[in-house]
C-alpha cells in the first residue's frame, strides 16, 4: 500500500458505505474522470475486510429496483479499493496513512453507537472511540506537514444523526482540549478542514440471499462481496458558504446535493417517506397487508397514501411543491421495487417514538395553517393507537411503552383511556389536547 497515493479514507467497511459511497466514486474513474483510491479501516470484529481482501477489494454491487417508471436491474463493478487495515491491529500503518500527499476526504459510517466520544487516556495511547481517533489522525497529518493549509481534509460522515458534520467538529474540539493541543492546530482544524452536515439516502438490503439471485438474476456467481441496492440516490452536503469550493465533490456524475440548509430535505424524507411507512403500518397491517409491494399493488390503499401526501403533507413543507411532488413520485417508485421486501411488520418497531416527528408534526402544521384536523393524516395516528390497545400482544416497542399501553389497557372508560394516552409525557413531544378533535375521533375509535 502506497500512503502517498491514497485519496479516501473511510472508516467502515459495510454494506451500506459500499453500496453508497464507493459507486459514486466509482462512476468518476470509469469516466476517466477523477482515481479515486480508498483505504478502508475497520474498526469491528466483522470479517468483512476478510472477505474483501481474498476477492483483492473488488466487488459486484447489483443495483434493482424501479426509477423514473422503469425497471433496473444491473451490476457494477467495483474495483476503487486499494487496501483496508484492521484496528487495532494497524495502528501505525493507519497513523501512517496521515502522512498521505494526496489524501482529500475522509468518510465514516461507524453507526450511531461509535459516533460519540469516550474517556480517553493520555495521547501516546491509542484512542478508544472513532472521534478521538479521527482528533489523533488529524493531529498527526497537522504535524507531518507542519500545519500546511493545503493539507486540510474534507471529512463527511455518513451517520443518520442531524448535524453530524457540526457534531463531529464538536467532539473534535473536545478531544483536542482534554489532549491540550496546541492552539495552531486548533485553528489548522476550524480554518483549513471541512466537516459537512450531510444526509443520506439509498436502501442497501446487503448482501443478496442465493434464492434472491436464482429467481431475479440467475446467471450470477455466488460472490462473496456482492453488494444489493436500490438506483435510488441522495447525498446531501450542507455547506454554509454558498461560494464553497465543491472540487470534485462539484462533478455533476456525481448528483450530490449542496445546499446551505439540509433541514428542508431531511424534513421532507421524515415526513413523505418515513410518515408513509407509518401510514401503511397504521392503514395495512390490519386489512393483512404483509409488505410495502403488497401495500402499492391494493389500488384503494395506495390511493388513499397517495391523496393524503398530496392534499395534507405536501402543503405544509417549506419546499417547492412541484419539487415535493417530483420527490413523492420517485418514492412511489422505491416502494414499488420488487426485487426488496420490506415487511410492515418490521416497520412497526417502535411505533410510538415515530408518530410524533413523521405524522403528529404533519398534524400540527396543518392544523396551524388551515385551523382544522387533516382527515388522513390523524386517521393514522387514531389507528396506531387503537391497534396498540387492541392488540397488545402484537406491540413491537419499549418496555416502558408497553408499561404505559398495559396501564391504559386496564382503565374502563373509553374517555379516561384517551385521556391518560393524549396527555401522556413519556409519549408525544407535545399537548395534544391542543388539537381540537383529536380526543374526540380516539374516544370514538376506542369505543
Amino acid at each position: 500500500m502506497s500512503e502517498s497515493k491514497i485519496n479516501i479514507l473511510q472508516f467502515g467497511t459495510g454494506n451500506f458505505l459500499r453500496g453508497f459511497i464507493e459507486p459514486m466514486f466509482q462512476s468518476l474513474k470509469d469516466k476517466g474522470i477523477w482515481e479515486p483510491r480508498i483505504v478502508l479501516v475497520q474498526s469491528t470484529n466483522s470479517n468483512s475486510l476478510k472477505r474483501l481482501e481474498e476477492t483483492n477489494f473488488n466487488y459486484p454491487l447489483w443495483l434493482a429496483g424501479i426509477q423514473d417508471g422503469k425497471e433496473v436491474n444491473e451490476e457494477i463493478k467495483i474495483d476503487c479499493i486499494n487496501a483496508g487495515l484492521k484496528l487495532l491491529d494497524q495502528t501505525e500503518a493507519f497513523l501512517k496513512l496521515a502522512e498521505s500527499e494526496e489524501l482529500e476526504f475522509v468518510i465514516s459510517n461507524v453507526t450511531e453507537a461509535g459516533f460519540k466520544l469516550e474517556e480517553e487516556e493520555e495521547i501516546s495511547l491509542f484512542p478508544k472511540s472513532f472521534p478521538a481517533r479521527l482528533t489523533l489522525f488529524l493531529f498527526k497529518r497537522f504535524e507531518f506537514f507542519e500545519g500546511d493549509s493545503s493539507k486540510g481534509l474534507q471529512i463527511f460522515p455518513c451517520e443518520l444523526i442531524s448535524n453530524n458534520g457540526d457534531k463531529l467538529l464538536e467532539m473534535v474540539r473536545d478531544q483536542s482540549e482534554k489532549w491540550n493541543l496546541p492552539q495552531e492546530f486548533k485553528a489548522w482544524i476550524n480554518q483549513y478542514n471541512s466537516f459537512y452536515n450531510t444526509l443520506v439516502d439509498r436502501i442497501i438490503p446487503g448482501k443478496p440471499s442465493e434464492e434472491t439471485l436464482k429467481e431475479f438474476r440467475p446467471e450470477l456467481d455466488l460472490h462473496p462481496s456482492r453488494v444489493q441496492g436500490e438506483p435510488y440516490f441522495f447525498l446531501g452536503l450542507e455547506a454554509k458558504d454558498k461560494n464553497v469550493d465543491k472540487g470534485i465533490l462539484g462533478d455533476p456524475d456525481l448528483n450530490i446535493t449542496f445546499t446551505q440548509d439540509l433541514t428542508p430535505y431531511s424534513l421532507r424524507k421524515v415526513r413523505i417517506l418515513n410518515g408513509a411507512h407509518i401510514a401503511m403500518v397504521a392503514l395495512g397491517l390490519p386489512k393483512g397487508i404483509r409488505t410495502v409491494g403488497d401495500f402499492m399493488r391494493d389500488d384503494s390503499l395506495f390511493l388513499h397514501l397517495r391523496e393524503m401526501i398530496e392534499s395534507e403533507v405536501i402543503p405544509v413543507l417549506p419546499m417547492d411543491q412541484d419539487e415535493l411532488k417530483v420527490y413523492m413520485e420517485e418514492i412511489f417508485d422505491r416502494f414499488r421495487n420488487p426485487f426488496i421486501e420490506h415487511k410492515l411488520r418490521d416497520i412497526s418497531l417502535n411505533t410510538i417514538a415515530k408518530l410524533s416527528p413523521r405524522i403528529l408534526d404533519s398534524v400540527q402544521d396543518y392544523y396551524q395553517k388551515f385551523n382544522r384536523l387533516p382527515e388522513k393524516l390523524t386517521e393514522v395516528f387514531i389507528q396506531s393507537i387503537d391497534s396498540y390497545l387492541k392488540y397488545p400482544e402484537s406491540i413491537r416497542d419499549t418496555e416502558k411503552v408497553k408499561a404505559i399501553f398495559d396501564q391504559a389497557g386496564q382503565l374502563k372508560n373509553p374517555e379516561e383511556k384517551a385521556d391518560f394516552l393524549l396527555d401522556h409525557p413519556d409519549l408525544w413531544n407535545y399537548e395534544l389536547s391542543s388539537l381540537a378533535g383529536v380526543r374526540k375521533r380516539l374516544v370514538a375509535s376506542i369505543s
